[in-house]
């Protein structure tokens, strides 16, 4: 599935504060409604490249890429399997929702943006799961209340089956300026990562875990098998004593404050004078090419082209 430009549904789904009684459940809240793709027990083997999903406010998305069951040894998109390059905006829950069995399953250089939760991976039953080099912008889950206490994640937990092994590198969390006067933070993701349920088996490195609320990480059972490093964080590292010993708190600098168009690219990479910049760890496979001392934090080495999503990443790379 690529290169496919995917536009406002004609129905909505419900935002988290909406009432939406079901048969089973006469108070849920839980969104519903259409999605971009869905596909209910996957058997795997899929590519999702270049798409570009958009829509309006008066028309979300429920999820944006994903399926119907959460917990289980299949799920969406299963296994060996491929998520990358698309531009993914609004929806109420999560823009794409990898969750199940996660066997082989790779999702980079994605930009998600007016989602709740950018990336949604519970449970990963088997793994590996590979998630790196996606940027993350806008996150929300209501048009009502205080912004600082209706966002959402960068990553979600909640390991119930198995506990497969989750890769997470040179991921950028952005905090857009606030868009109302009145509003009381940014409108980046609120956590990074550690939202739904209990994380186990994460394995963390050289991210920019920029994020609103005072918690980057909210590892709540202090998972002896996840590990997390030389990321640039701005919240607290709830996790098992050890974690983080390389890594920065503050927050990232960019080289390029201009406005952004979807023709020129997104640049990202971190000013010389910024925290994070050639303070990553090497990663054999994931950053071989950097430049300088070492490898910048988050999705943009410094020195690379602009970042290209969507349609527009599909038509410059049939160009080529």
């Amino acid at each position: 599935v690529q290169g496919n430009e995917i536009h406002p549904p004609r129905g909505g789904a419900n935002s988290w504060d909406e009432h939406r009684p079901t048969r089973s459940d006469p108070d849920n809240h839980h969104p519903g409604g259409p999605q971009a793709i869905h596909l209910a027990e996957s058997a795997g083997n899929h590519v999702f490249r270049f798409n570009t999903v958009y829509s309006d406010d008066e028309h979300q998305f429920n999820d944006i890429f994903g399926a119907a069951r959460n917990h289980g040894r299949t799920g969406f998109p299963n296994s060996d399997s491929d998520i990358y390059g698309n531009y993914l905006s609004h929806c109420w829950d999560d823009a794409i929702e990898s969750e199940g069995a996660n066997r082989n399953v790779r999702i980079w250089g994605n930009f998600t943006t007016r989602s709740f939760v950018s990336i949604a991976t519970a449970s990963t039953s088997m793994g590996p799961l590979y998630v790196w080099r996606n940027v993350s912008g806008i996150s929300r889950r209501s048009f009502s209340g205080d912004p600082s206490e209706t966002q959402g994640a960068f990553l979600k937990h909640s390991d119930r089956r198995g506990g497969g092994r989750i890769y997470v590198f040179h991921n950028t969390l952005l905090q857009p300026p606030k868009l109302l006067p009145d509003e009381k933070s940014p409108l980046g993701c609120g956590i990074g990562l550690g939202w739904g349920g209990p994380i186990s088996n994460v394995f963390c490195r050289n991210n920019i875990l920029h994020t609103a609320s005072p918690v980057a990480v909210n590892d709540r059972k202090l998972d002896r098998l996840s590990s997390y490093d030389y990321d640039l964080y701005s919240g607290r590292i709830h996790a098992a004593e050890g974690n983080e010993l390389h890594g920065i708190r503050g927050e990232p600098k960019y080289r390029s404050e201009e406005p952004v168009s979807r023709r020129t690219g997104l640049d990202l990479s971190l000013a010389s004078d910024s925290l994070g910049f050639d303070a990553g760890t090497r990663l054999p496979n994931f950053n071989d090419r950097f430049t300088g001392r070492g490898p910048d934090v988050g999705a943009h080495e410094a020195g690379t082209k602009p970042l290209h999503f969507g349609v527009q990443a599909f038509k410059r790379m049939k160009k080529r």
